[in-house]
């Protein structure tokens, strides 16, 4: 093909011609920042479309942790407290209840709900720990898969500060009084 404007190929042909490791361009489709077109089962580029994302790349420098995504898990995490508490859930649930609060729409993408539901996982597990109105999302397993659940950074932080007030300063410490201390 000598129009390189028009030429397509396929996710090989992609990641050989952008110099990454193929899974970076699954990665890359699967979060909807590099066009694609699917025709069946295959998944073809056209060139002109990744040197344009090469070049988004190359004036663009990478933000620190999105402001946008930040408000948007803000949100589903308190719909969540709100619904489950603390009880641990899968990550289809939790896509259930992304489509009926109308939450994280762009995030999770117009695909397949297998497809949303990958797409939630991915993201759950990159803020797993990150503080969210005293709240954390952790994980667990168990023989079906991988669950989240929410976990109050509150108690934790409240009964350090509850011991460290409790804790006496050396003269409250030491019951003799003041003649018994001296004499010694």
């Amino acid at each position: 093909m000598s129009d390189r404007k028009n030429a397509v190929t396929n996710i090989e042909g992609a990641a050989a011609y952008m110099a990454v490791p193929t899974e970076t361009i699954r990665d890359l489709i699967d979060s909807g920042e590099l066009p694609c077109t699917r025709i069946g089962e295959f998944i073809r580029f056209r060139y002109s479309d990744l040197d344009e994302f090469l070049q988004k790349k190359t004036a663009t420098r990478r933000k620190s942790p999105d402001a946008d995504l930040r408000d948007e898990m803000l949100a589903l995490v308190r719909v969540w407290s709100r619904t489950w508490g603390s009880k641990p859930v899968r990550p289809t649930e939790l896509n259930d209840l992304c489509n009926r609060e109308n939450l994280l729409l762009a995030r999770r993408g117009d695909m397949s709900e297998r497809s949303q539901v990958i797409r939630l996982g991915r993201l759950l597990g990159a803020i797993k720990g990150v503080d969210f109105d005293d709240l954390s999302v952790m994980s667990v397993t168990d023989r079906k898969g991988t669950l989240y659940r929410l976990e109050s950074n509150v108690n934790s932080a409240s009964t350090s500060r509850s011991q460290s007030e409790t804790i006496p300063t050396d003269s409250e410490s030491d019951p003799r009084s003041e003649a018994e201390k001296t004499s010694c």
